[in-house]
Parts: C-alpha cells; sequence; structure tokens
C-alpha cells in the first residue's frame, strides 16, 4: 500500500461518514511493515491521530488537555465494534459521530 493510497482511504472513509475534513497530514508510513501508519486529521468530530498497524485501524481523539485519548475509551460504541473482532475505519468513524 502506498502512502498516496492510505491517505485516499482516510478521505473515502471520513467523506462516506458524513464528516467533513481539513488537511490530512501523514506523520509515519512503513511500507515494509504492513503498511502501517500514522495519521493527524482535523474534522468536524475533532482532531484525530488515526493509526494503522498490522492491518487493524485505531482511533485516538485529542481532548481538551492537549492529549490524543483512545477513541474506545471515550465512545463504548467503538469500544463494541473492536471487541466483536472485525472493524474498519469507517464503522469507527460512523459510531463515533453518532455518539
Amino acid at each position: 500500500m502506498s502512502k498516496d493510497k492510505v491517505i485516499g482511504e482516510v478521505k473515502n472513509a471520513l467523506e462516506l461518514a458524513g464528516l467533513s475534513y481539513g488537511e490530512i497530514v501523514v506523520y509515519s508510513y512503513e511500507p515494509g511493515n504492513f503498511g502501517n501508519s500514522e495519521i493527524i486529521v482535523d474534522c468536524s468530530i475533532g482532531t484525530l491521530k488515526i493509526v494503522r498497524d498490522r492491518g487493524k485501524t485505531f482511533i485516538d481523539i485529542l481532548d481538551s488537555h492537549g492529549v490524543y485519548v483512545p477513541c474506545e475509551k471515550k465512545y463504548p460504541s467503538v469500544d463494541a465494534i473492536q471487541k466483536a473482532g472485525t472493524w474498519s475505519l469507517l464503522d469507527q468513524l460512523k459510531a463515533i459521530k453518532q455518539a
């Protein structure tokens, strides 16, 4: 997976979830390690850090203290999705938006 494809997937998920967004910044991208990446994006639900680790995608949200908090800690619906075992970035974004 290329860096451009990762950005495209994030944009697509944000759009399908009905979220507006600004600049998408890729802080790290490791094509040799399963396409692991770390992306920061400002969107209509806040500043998100989207981490792809070995094919799984996790979202952290910036809190009022300037600290990234795992979304599954703040949103029980995201925690439930992850505990089900199979989830996507889009699944998580929709759950956050609906919370």
